[in-house]
């Protein structure tokens, strides 16, 4: 099996894009067109292809949106009588990021606790703070020294092993590091 590594900007990937986008906006009935063709034309390259991971993903308005899990919550509703509870023309137009595999194998300066490429998510490599829902305050470093007083100013190599083991029954419950 062979796997090619494709800039996120090619043609294909953004006619892709914008095809998910329409279906999306349009609910229900784009819904149906999507699986009735995914139903009849299989991807027949589906998971062959996988993507640089770029640093859009760092500040990423959607990212931030749907990682909040806000639910009903912040839009008016239509018959304008309750200001929360109707965020669905919101959420159609900021669309979910993919879930395309994508590539990044520049080496981070994460702690040598955390694990590495022999489990599910390697945390060594490209931006460990996007590979997890909140990781800034998840994952070992500034944001998760804001919330733990404690940990200011000590290498994250050097964490008291308590604070090891909940950072890692949190993010890797089931790697080797944790057991």
């Amino acid at each position: 099996m062979s796997v090619h590594l494709v800039h996120r900007t090619t043609k294909g990937s953004a006619l892709k894009k914008e095809v998910n986008i329409f279906a999306e906006y349009t609910g229900l009935y784009g819904f149906i067109a999507k699986s009735g063709y995914q139903a009849i034309f299989p991807g027949v390259n589906q998971g062959k292809q996988v993507f640089y991971q770029g640093p859009r993903q760092m500040d990423n308005f959607s990212r931030r949106y749907y990682e909040r899990e806000l639910g009903a919550g912040i839009a008016p509703s239509p018959s304008l009588r309750e200001h929360f509870g109707y965020t669905e023309p919101f959420r159609r137009f900021v669309q979910r990021e993919d879930f395309s595999p994508q590539a990044n194998e520049i080496p981070n300066n994460m702690p040598h606790w955390l694990p590495g490429d022999d489990y599910l998510t390697n945390f060594r490599v490209g931006d460990p703070y996007v590979k997890v829902d909140q990781g800034f305050a998840r994952l070992p470093g500034a944001g998760y020294e804001a919330i733990h007083p404690e940990l200011n100013g000590v290498n994250p190599e050097d964490y008291p092993d308590i604070h090891k083991m909940a950072i890692l029954a949190d993010v890797a419950p089931y790697s080797q590091e944790y057991n």
